[in-house]
């Protein structure tokens, strides 16, 4: 099935905070949602994260939910809350309290462990309901200024979505998963971490940091959380090479630190060098710091230079992509794509924000900017290449071409960065040069998916407008995954906020910080506006 879950109320603020008793229902309702969504995804579902913590208003909060929810093809629409007002039990509220099947049986499951069974109620005029397009039902645990607060405390957040997943699908955890099996789903960091037994673990969550840390009272490992904490990760004194892999700019300052305390980078962060490659790379030369590509084309890029001792040998880069899921289509073919259909990706299996980019060429524009700092050079051409074999390629003065090619997997990028210069035996990721019969290469279409045309210009331009380019992307994404601005608006966005942000030639970390604020402003003001 495809299933959104939806949690409750914003957690923090002023804005829709939901109730509060001897539990606090937005917070509760976190640890529920986030242990079933874990769950039903173990068991082969598809399962979308429906919750909103950005709202100016209530209303703005609730129509964040469905909007997010209705960009999907859900077969249910689960909202998790906790009731108030002195009550005992748990309800389902469903639209004009149809008893279909998941509703009756989540309230069978949560009752059976000791709660009053309310039944189903009539949740025509609750928003989330009544606006999903999807079957759905609206799930009060139990109450929150009860005796239930202490029942449901100590029972145990697990228990209750154990529950619901029984609801939902029917079957018991004991019949869907071993314990074994649900016990490490529920405890993957801490197994990891006691696998592995790295000095040092850093979470951005500060309560999910102090748990673990109390998780792992018994053993050596420091539990550290947040900006400060993954700078002391990235600069501890026994470590030699750093994985930059964390998502956006905020990668941008442990590396710089990290480089500062001269270790080697291997980079799987492409806003690092997008919004701050004069500084890295000035400081990377400084220090005598290697920077590592991970992403399968620069690594490319970087094996095929293997040998090259005058890098004005080089003519240009040849940079592949893949095309993605629109590659021939028109611009008036785009006008109605949705989420779910940039989210085909036809090679690569990648986190949704990554393929959404890699369908709008965001990705691969990204990729160029990335590029011109890791080799020192802006003669890139991209190639579509749909097959994702050769990775990248570069072009010699002489015309001779090298290429790297391997199977769409990223094992060897990464292997390649971790052990460089030496090459370890890999199993399982043979290239079989037989089912690639033909090997194609063709112009991207910079007027249909015209945001690499917009890449480009911020390569150009150089200073502040890549960051300009990557934060305006970021949020038009964001809106375009709540179904709150075409999937076209993608690109007009980054367009639109490109113009408007003035050029600072030489930006300080303060200044890219700014920019990706005001980016994000100017994106987040001209969908209010309709403009994009």
């Amino acid at each position: 099935m495809r299933i959104g879950i939806n949690c409750g109320h914003t957690v923090s603020g002023t804005v829709g905070c939901g109730a509060v008793g001897y539990i606090d229902e937005s917070v509760e309702a976190r640890k529920v949602g986030y242990v079933l969504e874990n769950l039903l995804k173990c068991a082969g579902h598809t399962v979308y994260d429906c919750t909103n913590d950005h709202a100016a208003t209530v209303v703005e909060n609730l129509s964040n939910i469905v909007n997010m929810a209705n960009a999907q093809l859900l077969d249910l629409f689960v909202s998790i809350h906790f009731n108030s007002g002195g009550g005992h039990g748990t309800e389902v509220w469903t639209y004009n309290g149809k008893l279909f099947e998941e509703a009756t049986n989540t309230c069978k499951a949560i009752s059976a462990l000791g709660f009053k069974n309310r039944g189903i109620k009539d949740g025509s005029k609750l928003y989330v309901v009544h606006h999903s397009n999807a079957k759905a039902m609206l799930v009060e645990v139990c109450f929150v200024d009860t005796d239930d607060a202490k029942k449901y405390t100590e029972i145990g957040a697990n228990k209750f979505a154990e529950a619901i997943y029984k609801g939902i699908t029917g079957q018991t955890i004991e019949e869907d998963f071993t314990m074994s099996q649900y016990n490490e789903l529920k405890n993957l960091i801490e197994k990891q971490a006691r696998e592995f037994k790295p000095k040092t673990v850093c979470l951005t969550d500060e309560e999910k940091a102090k748990d673990l840390k109390i998780k792992l009272a018994d053993t050596d490992i420091k539990v550290v959380q947040g900006k400060e904490g993954l700078i002391e990760t990235a600069t501890a004194d026994d470590a030699d090479t750093i994985v930059t892999a964390v998502v956006g700019i905020s990668g941008l300052e442990p590396t710089i630190e990290a480089i500062k305390a001269k270790k080697n980078i291997a980079l799987a962060n492409k806003e690092t060098l997008v919004t701050g490659g004069h500084i890295v790379m000035d400081l990377a030369k400084e220090n005598g710091v290697e920077i590592l590509p991970v992403d399968s084309e620069h690594s490319a890029i970087f094996q095929s230079l293997q040998g090259c001792k005058d890098r004005r040998e080089v003519k240009r880069i040849l940079l592949t992509a893949s095309g993605g899921p629109f590659f021939g289509k028109k611009h008036e073919e785009l006008v109605d794509i949705k989420p779910e259909d940039a989210l085909k990706h036809p090679n690569w299996n990648m986190g949704a924000k990554v393929t959404i980019d890699s369908s709008t060429l965001v990705n691969k524009g990204l990729e160029v900017m990335e590029a011109k700092w890791l080799f020192g050079t802006d003669n890139i051409k991209v190639l579509v290449h749909r097959q994702s074999v050769v990775h990248s390629m570069v072009e010699f003065v002489d015309n001779g071409v090298i290429a790297q090619l391997g199977a769409p997997d990223m094992r060897l990028p990464i292997q390649y960065a971790l052990t460089y210069p030496n090459r370890l035996p890999m199993k399982n990721n043979e290239l079989d040069f037989t089912k690639y019969p033909s090997l194609t290469f063709d112009e991207p279409d910079t007027d249909t998916f015209y945001a690499l045309k917009l890449a480009y210009d911020a390569l150009k331009d150089g200073g502040i407008k890549p960051t300009v380019f990557n934060s305006a992307d970021e949020a038009a994404v964001e809106l375009f995954m709540q179904g709150k601005i075409s999937y076209l608006g993608i690109s007009d966005a980054i367009a639109k906020a490109m113009s408007e942000i003035k050029n600072i030639e030489n930006p300080t970390i303060s200044d890219i910080w700014e920019t990706d604020k005001l980016a994000r402003e100017i994106v987040y003001r001209l969908e209010k506006e309709s403009l994009i």
